[in-house]
């Protein structure tokens, strides 16, 4: 992995270059133990949450991620955002490491969102359209997202950025804090998902045909 660029970057054209070690851990949610998990969420970053709804459309490419993301209802502003997803954690006796990935993510803001998807389907086919609900919590550097996702469930996505100052990455503390995270909110490995991004998830196939459970994003559902 190229580490010579820096690890955030913004210009004067309102683009962000962020590079970041996002180790995810996605686990399908059943509603007899979610409330559980959101209070174990709400004791660990004292923080009830911050909730957001966002639609993004993938567009299909060569290689990485293309997408555009709406974020703010009522509004035609977005984000148009490359993400290249980068191989998993070489952890050979470490069964956690295969869940860990880095992604690098360009990020441009977008004024006239609404017509800049018309001119980019004009030459790009849209591959998929991911719509989320998300709350979340965070600690440090780190960001818990609880998510309900349209047509595939409910997952917890943990994101975890690297505090290095430099551009050198020391994948071994990022790993060590991954394994931390899990043992506090009391998440197995067996419960994790192999697939690195939601994206991922709806091409396969992996679709869940169940009903929303909205009361994970009440301030009751995370009340100790």
């Amino acid at each position: 992995m190229d580490n010579n660029k820096s690890i955030c970057h913004k210009n004067n054209n309102n683009k962000i270059i962020l590079k970041s070690f996002l180790p995810l851990f996605r686990f399908a949610q059943t509603k007899r133990y979610l409330s559980v998990k959101i209070k174990k969420l709400f004791s660990l970053t004292d923080s009830l949450g911050l909730v957001t709804t966002s639609e993004e459309i993938f567009y299909r490419v060569p290689k990485g991620q293309l997408k555009i993301r709406f974020a703010h209802p009522g509004k035609d502003i977005g984000e148009l955002i490359s993400i290249s997803v980068q191989s998993s954690i070489d952890h050979d006796s470490k069964a956690l490491g295969k869940f860990l990935h880095f992604f690098e993510a360009r990020i441009s803001t977008l004024k006239e969102a609404g017509q800049f998807r018309h001119t980019l389907g004009l030459c790009l086919e849209e591959l998929a359209i991911i719509r989320k609900k998300r709350k979340t919590f965070i600690l440090g550097s780190v960001n818990f997202h609880l998510d309900i996702v349209d047509g595939l469930g409910t997952f917890l996505d943990i994101e975890i950025h690297p505090q290095e100052k430099n551009d050198k990455i020391d994948e071994n503390k990022l790993f060590c804090k991954a394994q931390e995270l899990l043992k506090q909110l009391n998440i197995s490995t067996n419960s994790l998902l192999f697939y690195s991004s939601y994206l991922e998830l709806f091409l396969r196939g992996e679709e869940k045909r169940e009903e929303s459970d909205e009361s994970a994003f009440s301030d009751e559902s995370v009340a100790p």
